[in-house]
């Protein structure tokens, strides 16, 4: 799953949220706020809810402290929903799973629910320092339930039905126990009907939900993405059993969406939700749909633009035109930005440099890096500079476009003498160019000027471990 983030970025703008004031209740009433004697702050706590108009999921708009007041006050659990703004599975659980009336019974008869956006910018200094002992294994959305006092009773993460989020937090809680292990032995001896295989996957995917990833841990990984890649290769078998037409259902669509999230246009099955985006939208969700055929369109121009392949223009023209504009549309009303797939003008800057150089054309990679720096005039930030500078590199043994490198990557270096990044490749273009004593001059003023202070010797260490990097990738680095 491509649910891994960066907790510590702020990819969109925060949605207002209503706070409680406890230390305005607690002056105006003199029992005990947590007693049964406390109507006031009781009442205040409940009226902190967000009901969804599908009367779904209703979930708590307090403090994270304030949830756990209430949930003690009715007797419950709290359920924990972690989420991001731009991954598909975030988005389609919070617009679409948790909206569904069937769910919003489940988990409001069970739970005081509170929500945590990880895009947001103050959550780590909001009572919610122990999710950061998370951070290593969070793969969105991810799903705690904690009792009262704040310890963690069950956990799980990953895209999921409404049926199988209920399945999930049943689990998770001890209400329901996994049928899974007699489901794997039916497989194991070989029972294959197309039936039993749907079924088989839909649990197989709750298994997935229950795995605990240790990012820092490579056999834990390795052993998470063995188990993946089976049920991927299953999952696909499955679906080349079945004619096309009878895959336009609400649990294959569910099938599709999970296991071919990470595969690009040129697929069959693929291309066939594409090709058939309104009946797919029927028995499932355009969130969903859309949302999937953007993502491995991206997947495609990217693919195809680095190896030069003509598909690249009919992947990138796909945009302008229907299903895919409609879902651009739909998406962009979600959320404030679509991180998987720009507009097409975007595009065609940002992956048909690439294609060109794919297909050798250099200069007219050049030109088409030239007309994007000249469109920004003065306000092209450095690091448009160095990324073009690195571009460059790639053509090797074209004197013409070396020079331009350097030229790119020394404006980036000057502009910003404390990214070590502009530094070394400025560094490397200056080599590959032929001006290697220049390039020594430039890394020993370098190492000079930034070991002058506690500053600078912090970023010297990663300029030199650049420059090692850079050795093991076997480019020639200096003394």
């Amino acid at each position: 799953m491509k649910g891994n983030i960066s907790v510590m970025k702020k990819k969109c703008t925060q949605l207002g949220t209503l706070l409680v004031s406890i230390l305005v209740l607690s002056c105006n009433v003199c029992s005990d706020p947590n007693s049964e004697e406390n109507p006031e702050l009781i009442d205040v706590l409940q009226s902190n809810y967000e009901a969804p108009a599908s009367q779904g999921v209703e979930f708590f708009q307090g403090t994270y402290d304030d949830a756990r007041s209430l949930a003690e006050q009715e007797d419950k659990l709290v359920f924990m929903y972690i989420h991001t703004q731009l991954q598909l599975f975030d988005i389609v659980m919070r617009e679409v799973v948790f909206r569904s009336p069937d769910v919003g019974q489940f988990f409001n008869e069970r739970f005081v629910n509170y929500q945590l956006d990880l895009d947001q910018e103050d959550w780590v200094n909001s009572g919610l320092d122990f999710v950061l002992k998370l951070v290593v294994d969070i793969t969105t959305p991810m799903y705690l339930v904690l009792d009262h006092e704040g310890n963690i009773v069950g956990q799980a993460n990953g895209g999921a039905s409404p049926n199988q989020i209920i399945s999930i937090i049943s689990r998770a809680i001890g209400e329901a126990d996994s049928t899974f292990t007699e489901m794997q032995k039916r497989y194991e001896a070989g029972e294959r009907s197309t039936e039993f295989i749907q079924q088989y996957l839909m649990d197989a995917i709750e298994e997935l939900a229950f795995r605990r990833l240790d990012r820092q841990d490579e056999a834990n990984l390795t052993a998470y993405h063995d188990k993946r890649a089976k049920y991927k290769k299953i999952a696909h078998e499955y679906f080349g059993t079945k004619p096309r037409t009878e895959l336009i259902n609400e649990t294959d669509a569910h099938l599709i969406t999970y296991f071919c999230w990470d595969v690009a246009r040129g697929d069959e099955i693929v291309d066939f939700v594409i090709d058939h985006y309104d009946e797919f939208v029927a028995v499932s969700s355009e969130t969903a749909i859309a949302h999937f055929a953007l993502h491995t369109t991206h997947l495609g121009i990217s693919e195809t633009a680095q190896r030069g392949d003509d598909r690249f223009i009919e992947y990138l023209d796909s945009l302008d035109s229907y299903p895919l504009n409609q879902g651009f549309e739909h998406l962009r009303k979600l959320v404030s930005e679509n991180v998987y797939v720009g507009p097409p003008v975007q595009m065609r800057y940002s992956w048909g440099v690439d294609y060109l150089k794919g297909k050798g054309n250099w200069d007219k990679a050049h030109d088409l890096y030239l007309r994007r720096l000249e469109k920004q005039g003065d306000t092209v930030p450095p690091r448009e500079f160095e990324l073009v500078a690195r571009g460059l590199l790639e053509s090797e043994d074209q004197p013409t476009l070396l020079k331009a490198a350097v030229e790119y990557s020394r404006r980036a270096y000057e502009k910003d003498l404390f990214d070590p990044q502009f530094a070394t490749t400025y560094i490397f273009a200056l080599q590959a160019a032929g001006k290697k004593y220049l390039a020594v001059q430039v890394t020993e003023k370098y190492r000079e000027d930034m070991s002058r202070t506690t500053a600078g010797k912090i970023i010297l260490k990663e300029f030199e471990s650049l420059l090692a990097s850079n050795k093991e990738k076997n480019i020639q680095t200096l003394p």
